[in-house]
């Protein structure tokens, strides 16, 4: 696995440079202006793709090898359901899309990382806590703050 693994992150992060790349010739805004320009959003997504390449590339090693079981699952695997589990996360994000239809950001992402994370196998309720605090302040801080992106209109 942890083959798959490295060629997976080497993937990840060479499509974000090639992705990164035409981004460069994109235009830019005069200095004096408050307008971060056009690249700003692509630029962004590919550094955050290629970081989690390059975690996935390096983590690997240090993770535990995980067994095959008789059974089809792994030993150490988080939240092990099987086909309902993958149904109910897919039923979730469908569900969470629609929300964004209806501007519901701070209040569909609280509920869809919390869910998520207990359809994993997360049961730790402070851990939970802390990652949907944690999601909601990374989205607010990037959303409003670094691009610029207005998420709620009042």
């Amino acid at each position: 696995m942890s083959h798959a693994n490295r060629i997976a992150g080497a993937i990840v992060m060479g499509a974000c440079v090639a992705y990164f790349i035409p981004s460069l010739t994109f235009a830019t805004p005069p200095p004096s202006s408050t307008d971060p320009g056009m690249a700003v959003w692509p630029q962004t997504l590919a550094v955050l793709g290629f970081l989690s390449g390059l975690t996935l590339f390096f983590s690997t090693p240090l993770l535990p090898e995980r067994s095959i079981s008789m059974h089809g699952g792994e030993h150490g695997q988080i939240g092990s359901g099987g086909s309902r589990t993958v149904l109910i996360g897919i039923v979730l994000t469908v569900l969470y899309a629609a929300a964004m239809k209806f501007e519901l950001y701070f209040i569909a992402t609280p509920v869809y990382v919390a869910a998520m994370l207990w359809l994993c196998g997360a049961r730790s309720i402070p851990m939970i806590i802390s990652v949907v605090i944690g999601t909601e302040l990374v989205g607010y801080l990037v959303f409003f703050k670094l691009l610029g992106v207005p998420l709620l209109q009042v």
